[in-house]
């Protein structure tokens, strides 16, 4: 998603926004980053009208990672960019799908009826989990309310190119939902006892089976699996 990361950078909407994803800049290093990603942006986009008319050969997105590397050195952000740089362009569609299925899972579990074709849970778990669940806001209001009523030139460009702007604030919320989630699941580390979470756990896979009817039984973040394999 280094692509999407270089477009958001871009924006006119998103720039007071730029902490809640991990980039601390101010000033002259913020507005070198913004305007050399819209140079980035141009040469990535050239003449097309949408998206999909964009190259996205892998050399062509080699080619633009490595301009977004000297643009950061150019502006001296190597070091504040480095951990989202990383983030953004590791994350693939099976992440962000896996990140809503289990969003999903936690929204029915603390629903005041869970759906009849899903297992029992034991009382103490389910309550647990849904009085940390309360403790998160998925919405990200202020920036969907950000990005949907921008009208900067650049940004009804950028908007125009991806198909509106529900586009690029849902790849903005999926990352941030993640953050969310990871927040959330160190909560519930600490709450349950490990018998609990392997509970917890087997009821998220054996919903996971359900709800995909089969067809991605492992659809769960990775680090939610990476606890189970280390209990």
């Amino acid at each position: 998603m280094t692509d999407e990361l270089i477009i958001l950078l871009s924006t006119d909407w998103f720039l007071p926004y730029w902490q809640r994803i991990g980039v601390d800049l101010v000033g002259a290093k913020k507005s070198c980053v913004q305007q050399g990603c819209r140079r980035i942006v141009s040469q990535m986009i050239g003449d097309a009208d949408w998206m999909w008319q964009v190259d996205f050969s892998e050399q062509r997105k080699h080619e633009t990672d490595a301009s977004f590397g000297a643009l950061l050195r150019e502006c001296a952000s190597e070091d504040e960019l480095m951990a989202t740089r990383m983030e953004w362009g590791g994350r693939t569609d099976k992440d962000n799908n896996a990140a809503w299925n289990w969003w999903y899972l936690n929204q029915r579990m603390c629903s005041p009826r869970v759906e009849e074709r899903f297992s029992a849970l034991a009382s103490d778990i389910r309550s647990c989990v849904s009085d940390i669940w309360r403790l998160y806001d998925f919405s990200e209001a202020d920036i969907r309310d950000a990005c949907s009523s921008s009208t900067t030139d650049w940004d009804a460009r950028i908007h125009s190119t991806l198909g509106g702007a529900a586009t690029l604030f849902g790849l903005v919320n999926h990352v941030l939902r993640d953050h969310r989630l990871h927040a959330f699941w160190e909560q519930l580390q600490g709450r349950l006892t490990s018998e609990q979470l392997a509970n917890l756990l087997c009821w998220y896979r054996e919903t996971t089976v359900l709800v995909t009817r089969g067809g991605q039984p492992d659809l769960i973040p990775s680090f939610v699996k990476d606890a189970d394999s280390g209990s």
